[in-house]
């Protein structure tokens, strides 16, 4: 499986990815989505660490 390479994404060895600077999985960003139907703004609100960079960068990284 390829790596795909996007700013604010770091993956671990085991190959989890994570908001860089932070312990947030990219999988709890996108089951918010996906579960309570939050836009990126929403799920700011409940992530206030991580800036919409972040956010959408992860969103990026599921989709890519």
């Amino acid at each position: 499986m390829a790596v795909v390479a996007i700013e604010h994404i770091d993956v671990d060895l085991d190959g989890v990815a994570r908001i860089s600077g932070s312990r947030t999985k990219v999988i709890q960003i996108v089951m918010d989505r996906m579960a309570n139907k939050w836009n990126a703004e929403e799920i700011q609100g409940q992530y206030p660490h991580l800036s919409l960079a972040q956010i959408y960068a992860a969103l990026a990284y599921y989709y890519d």
